[in-house]
């Protein structure tokens, strides 16, 4: 029986050809296509309202020879947050029924979607295929980059593999994922090559009509008075685009067909004599890898393409590369005006076959067989390339210790931390810095072999009830509900989200206001420990108030986190975080800084410690997180080391000499209870 890959495609089957189209078809020569249409709102599409009860049964339409299409329906508004939640749910329920009933073993899953995530059928090597910088194509796709991101950090969890179509964009999402990504290019399908004398001197233009494209080298192409075919539907949503459009169409010497069948487009190209992608010098472009310049080459054309890396890694005399709108122009002239030699015709052949769909495919199903990236063609992670043994580990490496970490966000508490928390605004002022800090922190780390469990209060107000819903909405961490957690409770809840899959348990203790250094998780992962239970400490850490950064040591910071064995657990909650030394043995590690406090109003009991510091040389271990620091000045940096900072110690050791004398006296309790008396007080006077 035929096998089944599951095509989870950015386009709808009947949308312009394009690189998803083009890579099924190729992959139906040895498997049955399982077609995932990109989600669509019902009142826009007919045809998906008219399969809504098929879809959602998971009853697919046959399309192609060995392809059968599964249409996906969405509710109106599908980049509005609470649609979006709903579309995830629709989606998940339709691809499921359908591989349930798919016509073969599910052999692999490939997801190019930017917005769908994989389906939860357990079935099949699942591969990321990004077709495009997702990551800069917020403006392009109607979505807003927070989501995009989130989306694309849950498939790379759930990934085995993933692949990019560009050198540029598998390097950019290597950096980004902390692991290693095969380049797999877009291709072409080499025809049978016309001869020279049914070609005219006319330029084609193939595809989309939008901001994407160099307007300037298009209209300085236009103005030289050659013969301009165009073939493409308008997508230009840009008023400044689309007036430029409607002039430059309506010149006399611009033929535009607008949006045609892949057949006919090749036809049309076999009768041209040039290709041209115009290009715009973009972040989004530069991770491409524009489909109509291998198109071209197999229509045996001269191409004249915008100077981009893609069209660099082709390598191809037919292709004349423009670093400008008038080198564009000339460029086209000249290939006009210049016969293609046999020996270049030859050449042209001999690239597009070596880029057909065909090999393309041939590619997709050794990574599907596989799991893994080939290492010959993988683009790395640069720290993850050159670690020696044990550190740096990437992701597709199976994890030596099930790694969770566990966050109060806004439990229950007794005694002073009750009043803190009872304070006008304070559940408001935490989901703010949750999001600015912590959320962001540990979606940056650099491996992404950890769990993360949050804890809720029951009883939380609807308004956090629906923010939690859309913060852990792409599985970054597990929202649990209890009034309390007791050791038992807790051990269960971490053996359910993490699997139990290894020997070892590590826990680790993430405050919600605070934050992460990206390599954090790799780095307590990494510690050697002499014996189990161990606490482990990263010493060093940045303290952030207002707009100015303290560099702290702390061998006892609340960034604990606990090594023991599944056979006698214990977690970083344990014992106060200061004290699990007096339980376990200790760890402490030193380094550049591992984690970031955040002083702010309401605090429980942080405040400014460590000596100023500039943030230049932090700021790319906490991406995002230290953007509102101000420059230090050398005379301020002076002006603490000499008074501020001697003040700050001062102040601290007075401190813990009065609370190591209330303890003494009155046991850590009693320090509790001095606390809200104290704070009933202030209440009170204010």
């Amino acid at each position: 029986m035929m096998e089944t890959i599951v095509y989870m495609s950015g386009t709808r089957w009947d949308s312009l050809s394009g690189t998803d189209k083009m890579l099924a078809k190729s992959l139906a020569r040895t498997h049955h296509i399982l077609w995932v249409d990109h989600p669509v709102p019902l009142t826009s599409f007919q045809d998906v309202r008219s399969h809504l009860i098929h879809s959602l049964r998971g009853v697919t339409e046959n399309v192609a020879t060995d392809i059968t299409r599964l249409r996906i329906p969405a509710l109106p508004g599908v980049s509005k947050p609470v649609v979006r939640r709903s579309t995830d749910v629709l989606v998940r329920r339709c691809v499921d029924a359908a591989m349930e009933r798919a016509v073969g073993p599910i052999a692999g899953i490939v997801n190019s979607s930017p917005i769908m995530l994989f389906p939860s059928y357990p079935e099949g090597t699942r591969l990321l295929h990004l077709t495009d910088d997702w990551l800069a194509g917020t403006n392009l796709m109607g979505f807003t980059s927070s989501h995009l991101i989130r989306v694309l950090e849950a498939n790379i969890r759930s990934a085995d593999a993933i692949s990019a179509v560009s050198e540029e964009l598998a390097a950019k999402i290597s950096k980004f994922s902390g692991r290693g990504v095969e380049v797999l290019p877009n291709g072409c399908t080499p025809a049978t090559l016309a001869p020279d004398s049914r070609r005219r001197p006319v330029v084609a233009l193939v595809g989309q009509l939008n901001n994407r494209l160099d307007l300037d080298a298009l209209e300085s192409v236009a103005a030289a008075e050659v013969q301009l075919l165009i073939i493409g539907p308008r997508a230009d949503g840009d008023p400044v685009v689309r007036s430029r459009l409607d002039a430059l169409l309506s010149r006399p010497n611009v033929d535009w067909r607008g949006l045609m069948g892949h057949d006919d487009v090749a036809r049309l190209l076999q009768t041209v004599s040039v290709g041209i992608t115009p290009y715009a010098d973009t972040e989004f472009n530069r991770s491409s890898f524009p489909l109509k310049t291998l198109e071209y080459l197999a229509a045996g054309l001269r191409v004249v393409a915008t100077d981009l890396p893609s069209t660099r890694w082709i390598g191809s005399p037919a292709i004349s590369s423009a670093k400008s709108p008038a080198e564009f122009s000339k460029l086209v002239l000249n290939a006009l005006r210049e016969p293609v030699t046999q020996e270049l015709r030859e050449h042209i052949d001999a690239t597009a076959r070596s880029h057909s769909w065909d090999s393309r495919a041939a590619k997709v199903r050794t990574l599907l067989a596989t799991g893994k990236q080939a290492p010959n063609n993988s683009v790395g992670h640069p720290t993850e390339q050159a670690a020696p043994a044990g550190q740096g580990r990437p992701d597709d490496v199976q994890p030596t210790v099930d790694h969770a970490l566990l966050t109060r966000f806004n439990l229950p508490s007794k005694g002073f931390e009750s009043l803190v928390r009872a304070k006008e605004g304070w559940l408001h002022n935490r989901v703010e810095l949750f999001e600015r800090y912590c959320l962001p922190s540990v979606r940056a780390q650099t491996r992404k072999s950890f769990h993360w469990i949050v804890y809720f209060d029951p009883e939380s107000p609807d308004w956090l009830l629906d923010r939690i819903q859309d913060m852990s909405a792409d599985g970054l961490f597990t929202p649990i509900f209890r009034a309390e957690v007791d050791a038992a409770e807790l051990l269960s809840d971490i053996e359910r989200v993490t699997g139990r899959r290894t020997q070892d348990l590590l826990t680790t203790n993430v405050d919600n206001d605070d934050g992460l250094a990206a390599d954090f998780v790799a780095q307590v992962q990494d510690v050697q420990c002499s014996q189990l239970p161990s606490a482990i400490y990263l010493s060093s850490g940045l303290v952030k108030g207002g707009a100015s950064v303290y560099l702290r040591h702390d061998d006892r910071n609340a960034f604990c986190s606990v090594r023991c064995t599944w056979s006698a657990p214990v977690t970083c909650w344990s014992a106060w975080h200061n004290q699990l030394g007096g339980i376990m043995a200790t760890e402490e590690i030193g380094g550049p800084p591992a984690w970031l406090q955040v002083v702010h109003g309401s605090n429980v009991s942080n405040r400014i410690r460590g000596r100023l510091v500039a943030v230049d040389p932090f700021a790319d271990r906490f991406p995002g997180l230290l953007d509102d620091v101000a420059t230090v000045r050398t005379l301020e940096l002076v002006r603490d080391a000499l008074v501020e900072g001697p003040v700050r110690l001062l102040r601290d050791g007075l401190r813990s000499a009065i609370k190591a004398v209330t303890i003494r006296l009155l046991g850590r309790n009693g320090i509790d209870r001095v606390k809200v008396f104290l704070g009933q007080n202030r209440r009170e006077i204010g």
